[in-house]
C-alpha cells in the first residue's frame, strides 16, 4: 500500500469517536463483536490492493502514462472515486440513496492508517453525499478499526476482504473479469494466499477456485498476446467474460500443444475482433472447426484474413481499449471476412458430424448389445422373457432394415 498516502494513525486521533455500535466478524481466528467508530472521510482512503481498485488503477496509469502513487491523497482518493462510480453507476446511484436517506446502516472496516478494507461503495457516497450538501451526517464513515499489527499483515487483511465482500449482496456485484483477476493476483501473482485459503474464505471449493485461476491464466496470455501485459482493465471493457469461459472449456479438450497453439491464436483474435453478434456462438463454431479435419485449412486463411491485426499489433506498443475498438472492432471488412471465415468452416465442420452420426449411433448401440449378459436371458421370469423378446424382434427388424439399405447402396 502507498505510505504516502495511507499514513494515519486512527485510533489516536482525537476526531475519531467511538460509535454506539459493533460489527461481527472473524480475525485471525477469533470471531466476534469489535468496536464501530465513527471517522472523518478526510482521514481515509481507498485501498489500492482491493481486485477491483487495482483493476481500475491499472486503466487510469495506462491512459495517463505515469504511477497513481504519484498523486497525493486528495488526488489520489477523486482518481478512485471517480472510477468507482462510472464502473457501476446504477449500483452507485441506490447505495447512494439509501444512505441519503437513511444514512450508513452497515459499517466498515478499515486499517489504523486510513485504508478502507470493507465499504468503498459506501465510503465513495458519503464522500458525494458531503461534496454536495455540506451536511455532517455525511461527513463521517462508521467503521471498525483494526489494531495496528494487522497493518503489515497482507494475508490477513486479504483474507478478511474476501470474507466480508461475500458475506454482504452489496459487494457481490464484482464483474466476473474483475473476480478472476483477484484470484490470480492473489494466489498467483503475489501469493498472499493458496487456492485452498481463498476458496475456504469465499465460500467456493478449491476445484472452482482452481477452475477461476485457469481461467484468469486465459486473461493474462490473452493481454499478452496483444501487447497490453497487466491491462486488466481492457478485459473488462471488452465484456471478455463469455469468451474466457468458452476458451476454458475448449482448452480442456485439447490434448496436444501444437494443436492449442493455433487455436489461441484464432480464438484470441476473434475475441479481440468480435467479428459478428454473441461472442459465444463464435466461440463454439471455432470448436467445432477445431475439433474436425478443417482446423488447418481455417487456420491459414485466417492468417491471410488477420493482416490488419498483424499490423494493429505490430504498431501499437501501447495497446488500449479505445483503439482496439477503433481500429479493429469497427473494421467491417475484418469483421465480416472473419466471420465468413468461421461460417464457411463451422459448416463444413458440422455437416461431417451429421454423416458421421449413424456410425456413432451404430457404435453405441454395439456397446451397449454387449454390455446384455446372456446368462441373465436364460433365467428370466416368463414375463419378463416374453417383453424382452419383443424388444429384441422390433430391434431386428430395424437393423433388417438397415442391412437392406447397405446393400441397396453396394
Amino acid at each position: 500500500m502507498n505510505e504516502t498516502i495511507m499514513n494515519e494513525d486512527l485510533l489516536n486521533d482525537k476526531r475519531v469517536t467511538m460509535a454506539e455500535t459493533t460489527k461481527k466478524f472473524s480475525l485471525r481466528g477469533k470471531t466476534g463483536p469489535r468496536q464501530v467508530y465513527r471517522i472523518p472521510i478526510d482521514l481515509l482512503s481507498y485501498n489500492n490492493k482491493n481486485g477491483r481498485i487495482a483493476t481500475l488503477i491499472s486503466k487510469w496509469e495506462s491512459e495517463n502514462g505515469y504511477k497513481i502513487s504519484s498523486l497525493d491523497k486528495k488526488q489520489y482518493n477523486e482518481t478512485i472515486e471517480n472510477y468507482i462510480v462510472k464502473s457501476n453507476q446504477a449500483a452507485f446511484e441506490k447505495t447512494k440513496k439509501s444512505i441519503s436517506s437513511i444514512q450508513q446502516r452497515e459499517p466498515g472496516v478499515v486499517l489504523n492508517n486510513g485504508c478502507v478494507i470493507d465499504g468503498n461503495r459506501r465510503f465513495t457516497c458519503l464522500r458525494r453525499l458531503y461534496e454536495e450538501t455540506g451536511k455532517p451526517e455525511f461527513y463521517y464513515f462508521e467503521a471498525v478499526i483494526l489494531d495496528p499489527d494487522i497493518t503489515a499483515d497482507e494475508k490477513e487483511i486479504k483474507r478478511l476482504e474476501l470474507e466480508l465482500q461475500h458475506a454482504q449482496d452489496e459487494k457481490v456485484s464484482y464483474n466476473p473479469i474483475e473476480s478472476l483477476i483477484d484470484v490470480y493476483k492473489t494466489c498467483e501473482e503475489e501469493k498472499i494466499l493458496t487456492i485452498k485459503e481463498y476458496a475456504d474464505n469465499i465460500g467456493k471449493t478449491e476445484a472452482a477456485v482452481k477452475k477461476d485461476l485457469e481461467q484468469a491464466k486465459i486473461i493474462v496470455d490473452f493481454l499478452e498476446y496483444i501487447n497490453a501485459k497487466g491491462k486488466y482493465y481492457i478485459a473488462v471493457d471488452l465484456q471478455l467474460d463469455a469468451s474466457v469461459f468458452e476458451i476454458y472449456n475448449i482448452k480442456q479438450k485439447i490434448a496436444d500443444e501444437e494443436t492449442w497453439d493455433k487455436a489461441k491464436i484464432l480464438l484470441f483474435e476473434n475475441m479481440l475482433v468480435k467479428p459478428k453478434g454473441d461472442i459465444k456462438f463464435v466461440m463454439r463454431d471455432i470448436k467445432k472447426v477445431i475439433n474436425s479435419e478443417y482446423l488447418d485449412d481455417y487456420y491459414e486463411k485466417h492468417l491471410k484474413i488477420s493482416k490488419p491485426i498483424e499490423e494493429y499489433l505490430n504498431n501499437n506498443e501501447d495497446v488500449d481499449s479505445t483503439t482496439i475498438i477503433r481500429d479493429l472492432r469497427n473494421d467491417d471488412r475484418l469483421k465480416q471476412d472473419m466471420a465468413d471465415n468461421i461460417d464457411e468452416y463451422a459448416s463444413k465442420a458440422s455437416l461431417d458430424n451429421v454423416k458421421r452420426m449413424p456410425i456413432d449411433k451404430m457404435n453405441d448401440v454395439l456397446k451397449e448389445i454387449r454390455n446384455i449378459d446372456l446368462n441373465a436371458i436364460k433365467y428370466m421370469p416368463v414375463e419378463d422373457r416374453m417383453e424382452f423378446k419383443e424388444s429384441f424382434e422390433a430391434t431386428k427388424k430395424i437393423i433388417d432394415n438397415i442391412e437392406s439399405i447397405i446393400n441397396e447402396i453396394q
